[in-house]
């Protein structure tokens, strides 16, 4: 036989059961808050992107969505969508968000060109031409070795300008030399080495006529060394397999 006076009492909602902890009212309160909260903690992880100017959200080109995180952030002192770093997200933001909408960055950058090695008492200076303004080139990175496979090399990450200057060298040692340039999209190839000889005086570098393999992706991994860091290929990838 059914419990007809349980059906009823559940009918009824007199089962006992707590069915709403809270009201409706309440309900959408917190629904809101936390959306709110979720909100905020999404645009704060978002960083922008330092080669193009307007690319709030990172994803290589400025657009409809990099604006509504300006205009969601208007006269606030958010610090993605303060594009000229003044404090205040403004006017002056925006026309730079406007002056670089619907551009985009697609590629990595070409190999720098006019590389050229100096070598002096133990050092070599290496310096090159900036690549096009274009590629939006955000630094450089020096390889270099004694071996002209570029099978172990020792690279320098996140160099600034064109030009950089190794101390520490052997004097009479040949050393090799290339470099890569860095964007938002990732490393672009390195070209022909070039050789130098630390000797005490000065001259320019000789050029090599190896091709490696293509040098490390931007991928995150590759942490910044100390003074020296050595690394050599062991993957498909050309990326270092070991590093010290």
């Amino acid at each position: 036989m059914p419990d007809w006076k349980y059906l009823n009492n559940l009918k009824a909602g007199k089962s006992g059961l707590k069915r709403n902890q809270f009201s409706r009212p309440q309900f959408l309160v917190f629904a809101l808050i936390f959306a709110a909260i979720g909100t905020l903690i999404l645009i704060r992880s978002l960083a922008a992107n330092p080669n193009l100017p307007g690319d709030l959200n990172n994803d290589n080109k400025v657009d409809i969505q990099d604006m509504s995180i300006l205009l969601s952030n208007y006269n606030t002192s958010n610090s993605t969508a303060d594009i000229n770093g003044d404090g205040t997200v403004n006017v002056l933001d925006l026309s730079i968000l406007l002056s670089n909408y619907g551009k985009s960055i697609s590629s990595p950058p070409s190999i720098p060109t006019g590389l050229s090695a100096t070598p002096g008492d133990g050092s070599v200076a290496l310096r090159w031409n900036a690549n096009p303004a274009t590629e939006n080139v955000d630094n450089y990175q020096v390889y270099w070795t004694t071996d002209s496979a570029f099978a172990n090399f020792t690279y320098v990450p996140s160099v600034a300008g064109t030009s950089y200057t190794l101390n520490g060298l052997t004097n009479g040692t040949t050393y090799y030399f290339r470099i890569s340039a860095h964007n938002s999209v990732g490393y672009g190839p390195w070209g022909t080495a070039i050789s130098s000889v630390p000797s005490g005086g000065t001259g320019g570098g000789g050029t090599g006529t190896v091709t490696p393999p293509t040098p490390p992706s931007a991928s995150g991994r590759m942490k910044k060394p100390s003074a020296n860091t050595s690394a050599s290929f062991g993957n498909r990838n050309g990326e270092p397999s070991s590093e010290s």
